[in-house]
């Protein structure tokens, strides 16, 4: 079965996709390029340390939180810890109430 607006001699469908493409091309930036080569690059990096064993930046565990009030800390420090635990049951409790 023929695609209703596939050609159906070769060298035409090779032409309207070559026109297909070449107004594609027409329509990008030089950002759209930059962008695609960085994700290029990234998803480069990204397999390369895979390979050699190694985990992405979020791939590692961390104790670091973030508490409602806005600061950053250490979960596994309790000085740290013990300073955002009213920060945080308050939070879960106007929660659970709402």
């Amino acid at each position: 079965m023929n695609h209703p607006k596939r050609p159906r001699d070769p060298n035409q469908l090779a032409k309207s996709i070559i026109d297909t493409a070449t107004g594609l091309l027409a329509k990008r930036t030089e950002a759209d390029f930059r962008e695609w080569r960085d994700q290029r690059d990234w998803t480069a990096r990204k397999y390369a340390m895979w390979q050699a064993g190694e985990k992405l930046p979020s791939q590692k565990p961390s104790t670091l939180m973030k508490c409602v009030c806005g600061q950053q800390f250490d979960s596994h420090r309790i000085e740290d810890t013990v300073i955002h635990v009213p920060h945080i049951t308050a939070r879960a409790a106007h929660e659970i109430r709402s």
